[in-house]
């Protein structure tokens, strides 16, 4: 690898700090940080959000500079930060939300970072101008970037742009990483003594956390000990609170709330069985911390899901929006100490494979070959 030193603007609607920080934003810090530590200059552009303290300082070795709000942050920074182009050597834009059409405004080399295009699955579940917007611009955003280099998290996503008309020779397929000093197996006697079930994410309705309860509901007609773990914030928390309550569930499912990292891994460490009934993933990075931990997953069979979860070997592979099968298949594992600990372990090797390490080594090479400095 080139020993020439990069300036590199990454672009991200969020960093990592933001209190609505995702599993996008534990890329953009798992890279960032290590390309800043191999004495790249890294600069963040992100957008500001309520209470933020701080709107440009450095953060494990990144320079991150907080502009606009999330609403306009697409539309404010190809036209009011354009002076931060000329200063790169590379700029990658994560397009995790709205692309800010970076192509059509400067001569720097940009490196486009895709997670997964959200699609039609956005409608029915978000306002319907909003999913139609999201939808648009997704359109065009591959066509304005399909001559650009892209890092793309899995071949899941990277067929969905083939089909969206992205030059397949335009893309690497990078899979994202897992803290294995963070994630790692415990004792077995943390596990809980009751059957219990972990849900971790946004919790938002596209990610099929309604459907986990759904499952869950059914789960208690034969294991009326079970319990169900929400972990996370999102804004279908408060309806999905009313809707717990008001079905008598209190007493089998708690939402946490907000979870620091070790407070997330002692979850993990302590269920026996993780779900994710996500319609779309670019990855699934809860799935890959939780087999970390020796936890299998029951997932739906979806796109970048479909390539976190090993079917039959780390967990289960169910069709998505199939409450009953994922309903048997969580209760073959809760019921099954045998598979569940072959799974567990299996899920845990697995993980192994995942590192940060290689995701920040792979997708600097894009970097560097796109700036001209291999």
């Amino acid at each position: 690898m080139s020993e020439r030193k990069l300036r590199i603007l990454s672009i991200n609607h969020r960093d990592w700090l933001n209190p609505r920080a995702g599993g996008v934003e534990e890329v953009v810090r798992q890279t960032a940080t290590r390309w800043a530590a191999q004495g790249h200059e890294i600069r963040l552009l992100v957008s500001n959000f309520p209470g933020a303290k701080e709107t440009d300082f450095i953060a494990n070795g990144v320079r991150i500079m907080r502009r606009a709000n999330e609403a306009t942050f697409n539309w404010l920074v190809p036209t009011c930060y354009r002076s931060l182009f000329a200063e790169a050597d590379v700029i990658v834009e994560h397009l995790s939300k709205v692309a800010c059409m970076l192509p059509l405004c400067t001569s720097r080399p940009v490196v486009s970072y895709y997670y997964h295009l959200f699609g039609k699955s956005l409608y029915g579940n978000v306002a319907w101008p909003v999913a139609l917007y999201v939808e648009a611009m997704e359109k065009l955003a591959v066509r304005v970037y399909s001559q650009c280099p892209a890092i793309v998290i899995s071949k899941s996503t990277a067929s969905d742009l083939v089909k969206h008309g992205m030059p397949p020779e335009k893309m690497q397929v990078v899979y994202c990483g897992v803290n294995q000093d963070l994630f790692r197996v415990a004792d077995t006697t943390v596990k809980t003594p009751f059957p219990s079930i972990l849900w971790v994410g946004r919790v938002r309705k596209t990610k099929g956390v309604d459907l986990a309860v759904e499952a869950f509901t059914q789960i208690l007609k034969k294991e009326p000990k079970a319990q169900l773990t929400i972990a996370g914030t999102g804004d279908y928390e408060a309806e999905l609170r009313r809707s717990i309550t008001a079905r008598g569930l209190d007493h089998s499912i708690n939402m946490t709330g907000y979870l620091s990292e070790l407070q997330l891994r002692e979850q993990m460490q302590k269920a026996w069985v993780l779900t994710y009934p996500s319609p779309k993933e670019g990855w699934g990075l809860c799935v890959i911390e939780a087999a970390a931990c020796g936890t299998p997953s029951v997932a739906s069979n979806s796109p970048g899901l479909c390539e976190a979860v090993h079917d039959g070997e780390t967990g289960f592979l169910v069709p998505h929006g199939d409450i009953p099968a994922l309903a048997d298949k969580l209760l073959l594992l809760l019921q099954d100490f045998s598979l569940r600990t072959r799974m567990g372990i299996a899920a845990e090797a697995w993980s192994r494979q995942c590192s940060w390490e290689n995701t920040a080594a792979d997708s600097l090479a894009v970097l560097q070959k796109a700036a001209g400095k291999t």
